[in-house]
């Protein structure tokens, strides 16, 4: 079943090269699909030099987010790596970005809605600043106070460091 998933995802590829061809006049050069994303992205686009590739989520191919996967992720992405090899379409997730995605049949959202598992299991620390607000970190900025760094809240100006209390809540 995998590899059937995998063919038709290379297909729609096909499909929407055809289409970005038709309606800008170019394709996406050196393009490469893996099928190695974990965690709770459905896609990622990216490039290196003139290297573009498309990452797509196994885990959701194979479970319930698979109707999202080939009708909105796949598009999602190509309009991504449209807009990165002719920048004037647009950016990131802008009005622009989400013309072409529209335009490849996506459904022009930043993110799904799809349930997914995360990759990491990420610590996380309940603190009392200074002030008496409780704030959760995660284990990067737990670490860096127990370095010596001070963090200060913007709404209370409460600081966090080394002296203030915490407890493992994650």
């Amino acid at each position: 079943m995998f590899e059937a998933r995998k063919q038709e995802v290379l297909a729609k590829v096909n499909e929407l090269q055809g289409l970005i061809e038709k309606t800008w006049g170019f394709r996406i050069p050196n393009l490469t699909i893996r099928f190695d994303l974990k965690g709770c992205s459905a896609g990622q686009a990216g490039r290196r030099d003139d290297q573009y590739f498309m990452r797509v989520n196994a885990t959701l191919m194979m479970n319930e987010g698979w109707d999202h996967i080939i009708n909105n992720t796949v598009p999602h992405e190509m309009a991504h790596l449209a807009c990165y090899v002719r920048p004037m379409l647009g950016r990131n997730h802008d009005s622009g970005w989400q013309r072409v995605c529209l335009a490849l049949g996506g459904n022009g959202k930043r993110c799904h809605s799809e349930a997914a598992e995360p990759s990491r299991k990420v610590r996380r620390y309940a603190y009392i600043a200074s002030c008496g607000t409780v704030v959760t970190l995660t284990q990067v900025r737990h670490n860096k106070i127990l370095r010596g760094a001070s963090f200060r809240l913007r709404n209370t100006g409460g600081r966090l460091d080394r002296t203030c209390s915490y407890r493992q809540v994650a």
